[in-house]
């Protein structure tokens, strides 16, 4: 036989005891990564991040309830005069926007979910609360915070997925170019 054979042999087998030690070595490594898991599903808890500024429990929930109880509910607080004047919108379109940023968006941002400690986000309606009252007043964002309880990050991603997602589902129908009779209006 060549010297080619027990050369290409050789390296085969190289090759092999390498492949035998890359085993091993991730299976350890998942056995590990299980045995982690294994202690967090025991914990319920995650662990600081050193040097990380921990998140402010805004408590979505109570967000939510005020927002509902303020203005969706039967009996609300403020009247249909009252909500169409501060969120610029009927109750009815409200509601349509709440439903087809749920059902027709692409994405699934305004769909309520849980977080990896399972605790519920927020919700459609205050995601488009936050949303019209910065359009319809300019509010800052971090001034909805005390309301509807978004901190400002998510505040400024809510407005940016929120008007990408209008002009996706509602793109065709409503938008167009302006007419020459609206330029001059406009200007």
């Amino acid at each position: 036989m060549s010297l080619r054979f027990f050369q290409l042999k050789d390296h085969a087998q190289r090759l092999a005891d390498f492949d035998e030690e890359a085993d091993e070595h991730n299976r350890n490594l998942m056995n590990m990564l299980f045995e982690d898991s294994d202690d967090e599903i025991e914990d319920h808890k995650r662990q600081p991040i050193l040097n990380r500024i921990p998140n402010k429990n805004r408590n979505a929930l109570a967000g939510h309830k005020q927002v509902m109880n303020d203005y969706l509910v039967e009996n609300s607080v403020y009247s249909e005069k009252d909500f169409e004047h501060r969120f610029r919108v009927t109750k009815g379109v409200f509601i349509r926007l709440c439903n087809d940023l749920q059902t027709k968006n692409s994405i699934s941002y305004f769909i309520q979910r849980a977080d990896c400690t399972g605790k519920l986000g927020l919700t459609a309606p205050q995601k488009i609360t936050l949303a019209l009252r910065q359009l319809g007043y300019g509010v800052s964002l971090d001034a909805t915070d005390e309301y509807v309880r978004i901190g400002e990050t998510t505040a400024c991603e809510t407005l940016k997925v929120f008007t990408r997602s209008i002009i996706e589902i509602y793109g065709s129908e409503y938008l167009r170019r302006p007419t020459q009779d609206d330029l001059r209006g406009i200007l």
